[in-house]
């Protein structure tokens, strides 16, 4: 299993070498962070070392997601009414 885990880092290393013009280096990397962090079985691990632009296909999945833009916005709100109450 480590050598999956240190070719899934080599090839996500390699893929934020490359910019994307859609999403900024920090979120890529934060991304990054998690798929790393985190112990995947040795299929998951494959299937991700087979997905071509990972860390990009997983931020597109990210933005779309509804769940995630629905807790995006209310976390904005109740972080924007914490700043207005102080």
């Amino acid at each position: 299993m480590a050598g999956k885990k240190e070719i899934l880092e080599l090839k996500l290393q390699i893929e934020l070498e490359n910019p994307s013009k859609l999403f900024s280096r920090s979120h890529l990397e934060d991304i990054y962070s998690v798929l790393t962090l985190n112990e995947w079985s040795g299929g998951v691990m494959l299937r991700l070392i087979e997905t071509p632009n990972l860390l990009q296909e997983i931020a597109r999945s990210l933005h779309t997601d509804d769940a995630l833009s629905e807790f995006f916005e209310q976390r904005t709100r109740e972080l924007i009414l914490a700043l207005a109450a102080e």
